[in-house]
């Protein structure tokens, strides 16, 4: 497997279900301007840099639904366990064949999961 895949791999966790749109991705990366990319580069700091606050969860009292993909690289399913289990009326759900981007690999099954939920 060539570096430069694996490193597309696990900085956009593309997944088995999406390697056919890698020549998109790729596509798409180089039409991000300059001025675009250190906006991007700047969010993408302050999301993975951030505090926890898994400490507050368990004030949650609502009803939450946690998704998150098998194949979740940046926020991988032990973190999504962690939080359901700290929220009193939370559901878990892990969808199969999916990384960080769910509701974009699978949308069918998070459509279906919404529509449960909210019904």
């Amino acid at each position: 497997m060539k570096a430069s895949f694996k490193l597309t791999h696990l900085a956009f966790n593309v997944t088995l279900a999406t390697i056919n749109s890698i020549d998109h991705l790729r596509s798409s990366l180089t039409k991000i301007d300059s001025s675009s990319a250190s906006t991007i580069s700047l969010m993408g700091r302050m999301i993975f840099t951030r505090r926890s606050l898994l400490e507050y969860l368990d004030q949650i009292s609502c009803p939450t639904l946690i998704i998150v993909g098998n194949e979740d690289v940046p926020r991988p399913v032990n973190e999504s366990e962690e939080m359901a289990s700290l929220i009193k009326n939370s559901i878990l759900e892990i969808i199969e064949s999916a990384g960080h981007m769910s509701n974009l690999e699978q949308p069918k099954q998070i459509n279906q999961l919404l529509l449960k939920f909210f019904a």
